[in-house]
């Protein structure tokens, strides 16, 4: 629908950004990232055309290398978009060992600037507590993840669990938030999941059995055996086995 409204109206450009959404959907991911190219230089006040487009940038699934650059190139052209602000300070946090510090000023700002029930806000605390463990303030970086607890729901505390496991940072507190989604959702196996991968990040062991059981009990009997063999490949990607 998209492509045939801009078969109509070529000057349509925001068709363009839904459209190289669909890309991403249909895992065309040079022909998304060439079609976000081109709206963000047609029309550089496209702040979604911008976040996607930096979203493949930061991302080293999706490309070799995560390319600052394009993230600075963003936020030029849109100083007041909060969410490619929390996105360049996550790719500081993950990338730049000198660069926590900066990080956490920004995010700070961050969460002054957004609503408290904001996504962009959520998004924030959550690495302001990355950026504050990582400097060693320990208690902010509690009263942080109580924020985080507090003002999430089952998917979002699931996201972010799993965020610590693939980081390896603040683990513990991604078991929290593993355990608090679970109390919200009990019968999740997405859930489940992401507690079983927090556990063998932490070296936990003991507790990794039970975790297992109760994961195959509740995963769907048609995914347990192609999505353990998922797990195994990308436990190995991040060094647990």
């Amino acid at each position: 629908a998209y492509e045939k409204a801009m078969a109509l109206e070529p000057s349509l450009w925001v068709a363009k950004g839904y459209v190289a959404h669909n890309y991403w959907h249909q895992g065309k991911w040079n022909d998304e990232l060439a079609t976000l190219e081109q709206v963000v230089s047609e029309h550089p006040e496209s702040g979604h055309a911008w976040t996607q487009l930096s979203a493949i940038y930061s991302d080293p699934a999706r490309t070799e290398k995560p390319r600052l650059s394009v993230l600075r190139r963003a936020l030029h052209a849109q100083r007041t978009n909060t969410e490619l602000l929390t996105m360049f300070e996550k790719h500081l946090l993950l990338n730049y060992t000198g660069k926590t510090k900066s990080a956490a000023v920004l995010l700070e700002r961050v969460r002054h600037w957004s609503g408290d029930d904001s996504a962009e806000h959520r998004e924030a605390t959550f690495w302001l507590m990355v950026a504050e463990n990582r400097l060693g303030n320990s208690v902010r970086s509690a009263e942080l993840s109580a924020d985080v607890l507090a003002g999430s729901n089952a998917l979002q505390l699931n996201h972010y669990a799993w965020e610590t496991f693939v980081h390896s940072t603040c683990v513990d507190f991604g078991l929290d938030f593993a355990d608090r989604a679970l109390c919200l959702d009990p019968d999740s196996h997405y859930i489940l999941n992401t507690r079983l991968a927090v556990l063998c990040r932490l070296g936990d062991w003991d507790l990794v059995p039970h975790a297992l059981e109760q994961w195959t009990e509740h995963a769907p009997r048609g995914e347990l055996k192609e999505a353990w063999s998922e797990h195994i490949r990308f436990f190995r990607l991040v060094q647990i086995v």
